[in-house]
């Protein structure tokens, strides 16, 4: 029978375990020679992280890691005082270029925006700044004219610790919630805001730009009548005519003449001036009542 090919399981010499040349420590270099790994201590928590994650992302660690930097002759981790959840995130960008914020916790985002500047990281500033710009204006291209927009955003809200005290950062970097919860009476009357400020100048000045925050509000408690509100915010805001909800107010202005009651006709007229709703707004809405009524 054939004869089996002999297979040489013997370490060759070259890597044998007595070899400690030059040589072989470049082939296998030990982890505790490397170069570009710093560790941070930020608060009693240890960071480890590369030299160039940090020099690329922070114009602080730039000047403090410059090429003088040895860290065989620096042994000890760098020590920042500042506490460790803002820094996590901050670490996290330079890594990766996201922005991870808790939106549930706005004190940390205010944290994490004065070490962003501490740290001299103009491009996570940036790119916050804009965002929030953006939503403000209603715009949804997120990557075109960042610089601009954070310029302009300054313009208009001054400093970092300027637009965090008037409480536009951190609430207007985070999307707004688009519906509107109107409060009348214990009743909920649920409306989005754009087709409110598009079509009433009442909630025009509530959720305008005059204060930026306030589009970010999610309730309003109005005193008019509930369902005469509803009626009328259905309309100018669907285009759509709840008839059954027409009919109980019908029934609850009653004037016996089998007609829409006058009272109610009046109370629909108050609320779309109250409101600041067009006439011919006005007009549509009695319109489809006698519509209804026929």
């Amino acid at each position: 029978s054939a004869k089996k090919p002999r297979i040489d399981v013997s370490v060759p010499r070259n890597l044998s375990a007595s070899r400690t040349s030059k040589e072989d420590e470049n082939i296998f270099p030990a982890a505790s020679h490397d170069r570009n790994r710093i560790e941070i201590d930020v608060g009693n928590t240890r960071f480890s992280t590369a030299r160039t994650t940090l020099i690329s992302g922070s114009a602080y660690f730039q000047s403090l890691l410059s090429e003088r930097w040895n860290a065989e002759e620096n042994n000890e981790p760098l020590f920042l005082d500042q506490e460790p959840a803002p820094f996590a995130i901050l670490l996290t960008y330079m890594r990766t270029g996201l922005i991870q914020l808790p939106q549930s916790d706005f004190r940390l985002c205010e944290l994490t925006f004065t070490l962003a500047e501490f740290l001299g990281m103009t491009s996570f500033l940036v790119e916050v700044k804009s965002t929030a710009k953006k939503r403000i204006s209603h715009e949804t291209d997120f990557e075109r004219n960042q610089e601009s927009d954070a310029t302009k955003f300054d313009e208009l809200h001054g400093s970092l610790k300027a637009s965090i005290t008037k409480g536009i950062l951190p609430r207007c970097y985070f999307a707004p919630c688009e519906i509107l919860n109107i409060c009348v009476h214990e009743r909920v009357i649920k409306a989005p805001k754009r087709l409110l400020v598009k079509n009433s100048i009442y909630f025009r000045e509530l959720l305008g730009p005059a204060n930026p925050v306030n589009y970010w509000r999610e309730s309003h408690t109005m005193i008019e009548n509930s369902e005469v509100l509803e009626l009328t915010l259905q309309f100018i805001c669907h285009q759509t005519f709840n008839s059954v909800l027409y009919s109980d107010l019908v029934r609850k202005f009653a004037d016996g003449k089998g007609t829409t009651p006058k009272a109610l006709i009046g109370h629909i007229r108050t609320c779309t001036t109250y409101l600041g709703i067009s006439e011919d707004a006005c007009e549509s809405v009695l319109r489809r009542m006698h519509e209804a009524d026929d």
